[in-house]
This record gives structure tokens, sequence and C-alpha cells, in this order.
């Protein structure tokens, strides 16, 4: 004969704390979310970059040498702008100081080509040999330093360069006036008038 006893030590009722399922419910039960899914989905592949790059001491060192190269190349480009604007200022203030002398020494150049035409005419040669050379020695210093003249009998007269003291009528026919006769020299220093041609013009 079967003990009642063990009958019931076999199956035992079912508890308070887990009923059984009732009609139309799963008798499976649902699955807690894992934690390691969602430890997972929070953190992102630039934090995983970032920790691997602050533990990596060769990529801190390309990145601090990048920064130092970058830092030198703009500190080298400034200098090289600030030599170039020096070296500019040097040039334009060397020739402010040349065409300033030149006007000075156009009145020079004035009373020498005076000298020539008087030594000309003279009976004395070598004098006149004399105070050409040495108008073509001074004229020749103030041309390599950029002394120009302004251009004259032939070329078309420009108010901008040229001054008319006279003018003359004549049967040719012109497009446009220009300089029969040059009665005081024009000069030009780099481009910029130092003085105008005093000319006679032919219309």
């Amino acid at each position: 004969m079967q003990d009642p006893h063990d009958a019931q030590a076999r199956d035992p009722e079912p508890t308070a704390e887990s009923p059984p399922p009732g009609p139309g419910e799963d008798p499976t039960p649902e699955a807690a979310p894992s934690t390691d899914a969602m430890d997972d989905g929070a953190e992102g592949p630039d934090t995983e970059q970032t920790e691997e790059a602050a533990s990596d001491p060769l990529a801190a060192a390309v990145a601090e040498r990048d920064d130092y190269l970058d830092q030198l190349m703009r500190a080298r480009a400034d200098y090289d702008n600030l030599n170039k604007r020096r070296h500019r200022e040097v040039a334009e203030a060397r020739d402010r100081g040349a065409a300033h002398l030149a006007g000075e020494l156009l009145e020079v150049l004035d009373n020498f080509g005076f000298a020539l035409k008087a030594a000309e005419t003279s009976e004395d040669q070598q004098l006149a040999k004399g105070v050409q050379l040495v108008h073509s020695q001074l004229l020749d210093v103030l041309r390599r330093s950029g002394l120009q003249e302004v251009p004259g009998v032939g070329e078309t007269f420009d108010p901008a360069h040229h001054e008319a003291l006279m003018s003359e009528t004549d049967d040719t026919d012109r497009e446009h006036p220009e300089v029969g006769e040059v009665l005081r020299t024009g000069y030009l220093f780099k481009s910029t008038l130092l003085r105008p041609a005093s000319v006679k013009v032919l219309e």
C-alpha cells in the first residue's frame, strides 16, 4: 500500500507566492531586461576611442607634436610677413629720400645745362669738354638712382607731364597736339613726376 505521506511529499500544493496560470495566460514568465545590454548601449564608440587615446602615450605624443608644429608654422609665417613689410617700408623710405634729393638737384642740372651751352660757344674747347663731362657724370648718378627725363620733342602733348608755354600752328595734319620744342627739361623719379617739362606745342 502506498503511504499517503509519501504522495503528499512528492506533490506539494501550490503556494500563494506562485499562483497557477489562469485561462488565456502565457505560462512562460517574461524575461527581465538585461543590465549588460543597457550598459552596452550607454557607452558609445566615441567614448571608447577617447579612452583609448588617453591611455595611449604614443597617440598623445603625436598630438602634442602636431600642435607644436602648427605653432611653429604660424610663427614662421608671421615672421616672414613682418620681414617683408620691413623691407618694403625701408625701400619706400629710401625712394622718398632719393626723390627729395633729386628734386633739390634739378636746379643744379639746369645751371650745368646753361654752362654747357655757354662753353660750347667758347673758343676754349677744354672748358667745354670739362663742363660736359661733369654734367654727364651727375646725370648718370641721378639716373641710376631712378631719375628719368620727361619725353620731349615729337611726343604727344600730355598735360600731366608737359607745361605748354607757347603753341604754334602749321600745315601738318595732326590727330593730337605734339611737343615741338623743350624749353626746360622735365623729370620723373620712378614714375613720380618731379617737374613737368616746359614745351612749345605744335597744333
